[in-house]
């Protein structure tokens, strides 16, 4: 079940990134005027679950690679293991920034969201692990898919 959540959150990421480079106006991320923000998740090590391995690296390569096609620095957003306290990937930490990313961004502007890491279906929901969920209450420190993308259709950006 973990592995097929964590292909659907892979899948979701590449789909978000294939839209943006080729929306219904053929205009690619390189050519878009507006700015171009990235939320970049990646946890290896758990507060309580199995550690992963590659994650926090492939986030890394990841934003290497968006600020090799325009994304500036100062607007992509990196929470991981390891990191200074307000950039650990945590429940808090990761709404926030995706309300404050998405609150930023205005039409025209590009809008990705990169989550890599542990997933989970709990009472038929699609969750996020965060880096201190918890085994004994998953659904107060865990994210639901759906929420993300509810957050995500209100963000005036014009590709998500």
């Amino acid at each position: 079940m973990k592995r097929l959540l964590f292909t659907l959150f892979f899948l979701f990421f590449v789909a978000s990134v294939a839209f943006a480079q080729e929306s219904s106006k053929g205009v690619t991320v390189e050519a878009v005027a507006g700015q171009k923000y990235a939320i970049l998740i990646g946890i290896n090590d758990y507060a309580s679950l199995n550690k992963l391995r590659y994650t926090k690296n492939d986030i890394k390569a990841l934003q290497a690679e968006l600020q090799k096609v325009g994304f500036e620095e100062k607007n992509v957003f990196a929470l991981t293991c390891g990191s200074e306290t307000k950039d650990l990937p945590t429940k808090e930490n990761i709404l926030a920034v995706i309300d404050n990313v998405l609150d930023w961004a205005k039409e025209g502007d590009v809008v990705i969201i990169a989550m890599s890491g542990h997933g989970i279906e709990v009472e038929g929901q699609a969750r996020y692990c965060t880096i201190n969920t918890n085994e004994d209450n998953f659904l107060t420190t865990t994210i639901p898919v759906n929420e993300i993308y509810t957050i995500f259709e209100k963000s005036k950006a014009s590709f998500k």
